[in-house]
Order: C-alpha cells, then structure tokens, then sequence
C-alpha cells in the first residue's frame, strides 16, 4: 500500500505528540517521587524531634524521683 505524504506527516505528528505525552507522563511521575520522599523526610525529622521532647521529659522526671513507686 502506497502512503500519500499526508497520511506519512500525520502519523509522524500523532508519533510526536504521543511520545510528548510519555515524556510529560514520566516528568511528573518523577517530580511526584521527589516530593513524596522530601515529605517523608521531613515528617520522619518531625516525629523524631517529638520523641526526643519525650525521652528528655521521662529523663527529667526520672532525675527529679518524680516517677518513683511509694
């Protein structure tokens, strides 16, 4: 079957536009992984900032003989 030049610049631009799409596709996914790791880090900083408040609060009372049984 003989192609008409049409037929050949329309696939090619439905080729270019789909691999477009794969790229967009790919970008956000990775941009998506970034954000989603800089969140677990940073929560992960939070969560050990607050047990570390506990751990001095417990180190205190401790210290103090406030938790001392009677």
């Amino acid at each position: 079957m003989v192609q008409t030049r049409a037929q050949r610049r329309k696939e090619k631009e439905e080729a270019k536009k789909k691999a477009q799409e794969e790229a967009a596709a790919a970008q956000s996914s990775s941009s998506a992984v970034t954000l989603d790791s800089k969140l677990d880090s940073l929560l992960e900083k939070k969560l050990e900032e607050k047990i570390n408040k506990i751990i001095e609060k417990i180190l205190e009372k401790k210290k103090s003989g406030k938790n001392k049984r009677r």
